[in-house]
């Protein structure tokens, strides 16, 4: 569906879907090629498989894969590109609370990782589950670059600033921040990334919803990202206090810190809550009886760029 330049209903849920099965498509098409062009070199797929499992590599595949399917979508939109890639400001107050809940969640989900990982490895026929499978530890520049720059800018603007944007225009704000949460956690395509996707999907998309910018997004998936960038590239480091890898000896992060942990990403999301609340006026009832949701009021098609 076409529609005019300005409006933000694009993407709605089956145009959401593609957005995303295209976006699997691409990568999965594109790692075909290259790992096929590999093997000719070094005349074993399996070989040239494995010597293409690497940060750059992968960084390279998810920024031509996810730039194709943005340039999709703002084709199809016809938002122009200036617009969308800017990012509305934000309450500055927001930032400890987005950094709070992002080191907090990422402690707690490397645990809940670690579990789920532990469990999938009793299954039978389930052989050993690598720590590392994207060899961040050998390529630590590309680890930090796919992770903590590539990732969150490709990510978070096509599932928040996109699709996100899309949804809360025709469903409730829980329904869009669900659905786009799901969509999220699919996309990463494995057991314990869906879930990981689900938590961190689900606090991302509430900021967006709160703010209508993906700069919290941004900051947060970074941070959230490189927590776990450096438990694998600073395993002995970062073991100390648990964080580390789940395969080092000492990575053993105890129930009571992952608690903690999990009331500091409760402080910081009821903070960011606070502040929001506190600093966005009652809408006025115009927008009551607007079809556009309150949340995305500051992103009509008659107000300033976001």
């Amino acid at each position: 569906m076409q529609v005019q330049s300005g409006q933000t209903s694009y993407p709605n849920l089956g145009q959401s879907v593609l957005l995303v099965v295209g976006a699997l498509a691409l990568q999965v098409s594109c790692w075909v090629m290259l790992t096929g062009f590999a093997s000719l070199a070094t005349g074993e797929i399996a070989r040239a498989n494995q010597a293409m499992l690497n940060p750059w590599t992968l960084g390279a595949v998810n920024t031509g894969a996810l730039a194709l399917v943005l340039a999709l979508g703002l084709r199809v939109s016809g938002e122009p590109p200036v617009r969308f890639f800017s990012i509305r400001s934000f309450i500055p107050a927001l930032l400890p609370a987005v950094l709070l809940t992002s080191l907090s969640l990422a402690v707690v989900m490397q645990k809940s990782d670690a579990l789920i990982v532990e469990l999938l490895q009793r299954l039978p026929g389930v052989g050993p589950i690598p720590s590392d499978p994207l060899k961040l530890a050998a390529y630590p520049a590309g680890g930090f670059l796919l992770l903590v720059v590539i990732a969150p800018f490709t990510e978070e603007y096509l599932f928040r600033r996109m699709i996100l944007r899309g949804l809360l225009a025709r469903h409730r704000p829980l329904a869009a921040i669900g659905i786009s949460a799901l969509l999220f956690g699919l996309m990463h395509a494995n057991i314990p990334q869906l879930i990981l996707g689900l938590v961190i999907g689900a606090v991302f998309g509430w900021w967006y919803a709160r703010t209508c910018s993906v700069g919290p997004g941004l900051i947060g998936h970074a941070a959230f990202n490189g927590v776990a960038w450096s438990g694998t590239v600073l395993s002995d480091v970062m073991a100390a206090p648990g964080v580390g890898s789940y395969e080092h000896p000492a990575a053993r992060l105890s129930w009571s810190l992952t608690a903690g942990c999990l009331a500091l990403a409760g402080l910081g999301l009821w903070r960011f809550k606070a502040i929001c609340d506190a600093a966005v006026p009652a809408a006025p009832p115009r927008l009551a009886e607007s079809s556009i949701p309150p949340l995305l009021a500051a992103q009509r098609p008659d107000s300033p760029a976001s």
